[in-house]
């Protein structure tokens, strides 16, 4: 019998069909509560997440966001500024645009 082909076994996310039972699991960003409930990680609570920049979590995810006018650096978890970035050549896979909505 597999139990995950009735309902997702109850899941809320990944059913698992096991030998004789089943097994729930949750997407990234997402921890496993009791047998079937998916709650959202706040990462955020981990002080050093975003380094210098401004945590804010999302729904199974994060952001990392700086003031207006700088981009976030993964790698070192530091908001650089236009007089570093201008002249120097940046990893679009390790670099992100920051929200220019945020103010401090």
């Amino acid at each position: 019998v597999n139990e995950c082909n009735k309902r997702n076994g109850g899941c809320d996310h990944e059913c698992n069909n096991t030998m004789g039972s089943y097994h729930c699991s949750c997407r990234r960003g997402y921890m496993l509560v009791g047998h079937q409930m998916c709650n959202d990680v706040d990462e955020c609570q981990d002080p050093g997440m975003c380094g210098t920049a401004r945590c804010v979590n999302q729904d199974g995810a994060y952001d990392c966001l700086c003031e207006t006018g700088y981009v976030y650096d993964n790698n070192t978890k530091t908001c650089l500024g236009e007089q570093y970035t201008k002249n120097t050549l940046l990893s679009t896979d390790t670099l992100y645009t920051c929200n220019t909505n945020y103010n401090v």
